[in-house]
């Protein structure tokens, strides 16, 4: 079998299906309460995080995020990948992947929390055993799927933590 030119491998990847990715961002303090966020947009409450742009990485994105939704910038090496959560089609959506980071914020950064207000109205640091109260959408018991599972790197497929 012929090998394939560079074109033909191109125009092959190019026509496979583009799919949707978010980067997700688990910001604690240093007693290990998670970050959760009201976004003013949609219902519930969610982690730090969001689309990842053309030509971005998952990593970059979780910096963006950061620095967009609550005006702090970290370097990319305080980021360690932590799961992936794979969220089947549902509700009339497409498919979608989450990557998960995790980081931990010092005291001055989160007193210099800015929320970006056109998208979050609040936030709040919860333990995990707070979780539940927040968990009435299934991206927050995706979280507290996670929180509980207490296992990384995680694999999971909507709520449900797989490996």
């Amino acid at each position: 079998m012929p090998e394939f030119s560079q074109q033909e491998q191109n125009v092959f990847y190019n026509s496979r299906p583009k799919k949707r990715i978010a980067a997700m961002v688990w910001l604690e303090d240093n007693t290990g309460k998670l970050l959760i966020a009201k976004p003013t947009y949609k219902k519930g409450w969610t982690l730090i995080g969001g689309g990842v742009d053309e030509n971005e990485s998952p990593l970059d994105a979780a910096v963006r995020e950061t620095r967009e939704e609550i005006g702090i910038l970290l370097d990319k090496t305080r980021f360690e990948f932590i799961g992936y959560r794979y969220v089947e089609p549902r509700d009339g959506r497409s498919e979608d992947s989450q990557v998960f980071f995790r980081a931990r914020l010092t005291p001055n950064e989160i007193e210099a929390i800015k929320l970006q207000a056109e998208e979050l109205s609040e936030h709040v640091f919860v333990t995990p055993a707070d979780l539940p109260t927040y968990a009435d959408t299934p991206r927050m018991q995706a979280v507290m799927a996670i929180a509980h599972h207490e296992r990384y790197p995680f694999y999971m497929v909507n709520e449900t933590c797989i490996l």
